[in-house]
């Protein structure tokens, strides 16, 4: 079963066992709409992974869960969001030879 990037099986892990969150899960834990984590993440104020599919494709964006926490805990002790430079992206390089049957 596909989940919703369709990759991968639909498995319920709790969102505190996991090392990588998607958009709807990294926007509920931090506590803000999809749509503001998108816009902040796009202006690079929030560090995010982007992850190669299939060359030629969006790439999927994901969230390392505790980047996110020390990154709202940084924000509770009154560090400013980081400048919009993408310095806080990572780009994960698509690599041609990886088993396509591992992204389903």
């Amino acid at each position: 079963m596909k989940n919703a990037d369709g990759c991968g099986e639909n498995v319920n892990v709790p969102i505190d066992a996991k090392v990588l969150l998607t958009t709807a899960e990294a926007a509920a834990l931090v506590g803000m709409s999809e749509r503001t984590l998108h816009t902040l993440t796009k202006a690079g104020r929030i560090p995010s992974i982007r992850i190669p599919v299939q060359k030629g494709k969006r790439a999927l964006v994901r969230y390392r869960r505790a980047t996110l926490e020390n990154w709202a805990v940084g924000l509770e002790r009154g560090q400013s969001l980081p400048s919009p430079d993408h310095s806080n992206e990572t780009d994960v390089e698509f690599d041609e030879n990886f088993p396509d049957d591992l992204l389903e």
